[in-house]
């Protein structure tokens, strides 16, 4: 005869819990190969395309930056020494930059830029923003882009020539922005950035810049301005590669565990209803220890997921 007073079995809660959990890890199993890019980066053939589209990006921003600031009739009154012109000049350069760079994605907007007009002989009369020294030759030659090495970063900027209506050059704006950087590697001969949405850094092999040892590639793009011309190559190292698709793996194994852990926990509530109710020495004692294994279980399933190994948040 069944007493009253004995808690009815949790089997059916616990393994519909059970069902859950394991679907709900598979899933995040499975879809890993999607997830884990959007979170950690590419590291696969789409590399290639998003090189090329945040170069694409940056080339067009600093376009419009020095063409803006150029048109402007401030610029050329302040480049014939007019000190109106120059104090207006200096109100359009804080406009222009902050107008220009609204126009990006916010994952390629730049940490660090500047937008500067030169005078004659390559004086320095407006400024905005984090401006670096731009050469010479490059203030007196043709509108373009060109690469301004620094001693902690790596420029792009566009140089655009400030003319007066008949044609005479007076000046020269020059809008730039600083890439970003792969920490560690800002030297000659060790340029490396990490650009949005790629896993693994992309190290930059410049004509002008001895670009160091050659390794083996799994991308290499060739990055050209918008008027066809050589900038440089984008690299992507097999061996960066190969450890930016092992972390994505690994990030996916330890979702995966983290839902499983979760869900042993889970199975905790069915389980200590039926041990509170519980009647009897032996149902007591299998209710504790199965409690107890649950606990132990989850706990290593949750230290064997441990993110320390696949992010650098700083909780971990």
């Amino acid at each position: 005869m069944t007493d009253p007073h004995q808690t009815a079995s949790p089997s059916p809660r616990l393994g519909r819990i059970a069902l859950a959990v394991v679907l709900v890890a598979a899933a995040m199993a499975l879809s890993g190969p999607w997830w884990s890019p959007q979170f950690l980066g590419h590291a696969d053939a789409r590399v290639d395309g998003a090189i090329r589209d945040s170069f694409g990006a940056w080339f067009e921003v600093t376009r419009r930056a020095a063409s803006d600031l150029s048109a402007a009739p401030a610029a050329l009154a302040a480049a014939g020494g007019d000190s109106l012109g120059l104090a207006q000049a200096f109100v359009d350069a804080e406009q222009v930059w902050p107008t220009a760079v609204v126009t990006l994605p916010r994952h390629l907007r730049p940490a660090t830029a500047g937008l500067t007009l030169y005078g004659p002989e390559g004086r320095v009369l407006v400024w905005s923003g984090q401006a670096s020294e731009t050469p010479q030759e490059r203030l007196v030659g043709p509108d373009g882009w060109f690469l301004n090495p620094g001693e902690r970063d790596l420029r792009l900027a566009y140089v655009q020539a400030v003319v007066d209506q008949h044609g005479v050059r007076r000046g020269a704006v020059v809008a730039e922005l600083a890439l970003p950087m792969e920490p560690g590697r800002t030297g000659p001969g060790d340029l490396a950035v990490r650009l949005p949405g790629i896993a693994p850094p992309v190290w930059l092999e410049i004509p002008t810049i001895d670009a160091g040892s050659r390794m083996e590639a799994a991308v290499r793009t060739p990055v050209r301005t918008p008027t066809n011309i050589p900038m440089l190559t984008a690299t992507v190292r097999q061996d960066d590669q190969d450890a930016a698709q092992r972390r994505q793996r690994t990030a996916v194994a330890s979702v995966t565990w983290i839902s499983l852990g979760l869900g042993l926990l889970l199975l905790l509530a069915p389980l200590l209803d039926w041990w509170n109710g519980a009647v009897g020495r032996p149902r007591i004692w299998t209710g504790a220890i199965a409690i107890a294994g649950l606990i132990v279980a989850a706990r290593a399933l949750l230290r064997l997921a441990s993110p320390a190994d696949w992010t650098t948040g700083p909780l971990f």
